[in-house]
């Protein structure tokens, strides 16, 4: 069977263009690697039976009024969204407890006199030491979400990126997890669209009159056009390992633009309690470890009192991959030593999960980072790597978080470059069509 287009990658691009496709009449084959939807989007299975959505990989709804389409596709789909609860996370020192709330405010005031290009400009107004070591470890926070040092950020592009992509505001969830958004979209695509999981895409290659896609179990798959959504990390491991995954290859300017963007790292670790121990203020705690100097976020998740089963979810600074911390049981025990000191007996988890982003062959890293002084990388490669190859005649595209130049790194950015890439080939094949 020939399909109008095979999507590569079950990710929101892949899910996203592929609805848009199947919904204009367009026969689509949306192909998977993984043996679950979703890509670097992972709500635990585990969640219906606990109640509470676990995530592994997004959560959040960053900018929640301010026009995030994660918001108005829950609102199209009939899923409910709630926003995140107001005021800032508890601040604590590992194996200490709470930070002086005067103090704590001292540091966010110092943190928001900082610039991008020097984070220390306000310490100076701190008084000792310690104090100068806890705001070392609460600027690092900064590097959660670009998932690489701070200092090797180009900061003359910072607003192509952050702040621009759905950042700004107050946060809002999925009622459930974006899994079930991710399903829904599969389901408002219609009959018009086959998935197939566990297969891994090895090359692509253009023909006369179609465009062949080769899986890792021997299929070879045809369509008229292509669309790939691998992560950036995959990409480049994929041209690394064979410079024929693309036949024709492609462009200079393409592969320039790829190999300047980086991606960064950020892990998740839950920890599931059969009920909790942790105090039901605030919504979320930051332990800055100095030793370490780096911060923890722990945010707790499910019933926050009674005898119900919650959760603690983890994100784990990239400075920690290799690092025992790291550990769930490390974890567990620095939380539950800053938090509730006086306690003798903390319950241990009774089930653990972990992202592993970073080495996983189907993602290799979490998203893409902001542009880079080590790449001398600019938005304008997001953008030159989004455009469909020249040589290809329009029958090859990409989509994903890391070919939006404004969204870089967010779901909004694979949800907009998945529409985008799904209404441009639906004019193209529309295109062809008129001609026959």
């Amino acid at each position: 069977m020939t399909y109008d287009c095979i999507v590569v990658g079950a990710g929101f691009a892949g899910v996203s263009a592929a609805r848009i496709l199947a919904r204009r009449n367009y026969r689509v084959l949306l192909l998977e690697a993984r043996d679950r939807i979703g890509g670097r989007a992972f709500t635990l299975p585990i969640s219906t039976r606990l109640g509470f959505p676990v995530e592994l990989g997004c959560m959040a709804i960053h900018g929640y009024d301010w026009g995030n389409p994660v918001r108005t596709l829950c609102e199209q789909l009939s899923l409910s969204t709630t926003p995140a609860p107001s005021g800032s996370p508890e601040l604590y020192v590992a194996d200490k407890g709470p930070v002086d709330s005067d103090l704590a405010k001292k540091l966010r005031d110092c943190l928001l006199k900082s610039t991008p290009t020097n984070s220390t400009a306000a310490a100076d107004t701190l008084s000792d030491a310690e104090e100068q070591q806890m705001y070392a470890a609460l600027a690092r926070m900064s590097e959660y979400g670009p998932g690489i040092p701070s200092s090797d950020i180009a900061s003359k592009w910072m607003t192509y990126s952050a702040g621009v992509a759905y950042s700004s505001g107050r946060d809002g969830f999925v009622q459930g997890g974006y899994g079930r958004l991710l399903q829904a979209l599969l389901d408002d695509a219609g009959s018009g669209l086959d998935t197939r999981l566990a297969s891994e895409v090895i090359s692509f290659n253009k023909r006369d009159t179609a465009v062949e896609v080769s899986t890792k179990d021997g299929q070879i798959f045809k369509a008229r056009t292509a669309l790939c959504t691998m992560p950036i990390g995959v990409l480049k491991s994929a041209l690394h390992k064979n410079s024929s995954f693309f036949s024709p290859p492609l462009p200079h300017s393409s592969l320039d633009a790829l190999s300047r963007i980086s991606v960064g790292n950020l892990e998740k670790v839950a920890l599931i309690y059969d009920k909790p121990w942790w105090p039901s203020e605030p919504a979320a705690f930051q332990i800055l470890h100095l030793k370490k100097q780096v911060p923890l976020l722990v945010i707790p998740i499910g019933p926050r009192s009674g005898a119900a089963k919650a959760g603690l979810l983890v994100l784990v600074h990239f400075s920690l991959l290799t690092d025992d911390l790291r550990s769930p049981q490390h974890l567990h025990e620095t939380i539950a030593r800053t938090l509730v000191p006086h306690l003798n007996t903390i319950p241990q988890p009774s089930e653990t999960f972990s992202s592993d982003w970073a080495t996983d062959p189907f993602s290799l890293g979490a998203a893409t980072s902001p542009c880079t002084l080590s790449t001398s990388s600019t938005p304008l490669d997001f953008t030159t790597f989004s455009r469909p190859p020249v040589n290809w005649e329009g029958t090859l595209g990409f989509a994903g978080e890391g070919v939006e130049c404004f969204h870089r790194g967010s779901v909004p950015g694979a949800i907009i470059s998945g529409e985008r890439e799904g209404t441009r080939i639906a004019a193209f094949l529309d295109a062809q069509r008129s001609l026959l």
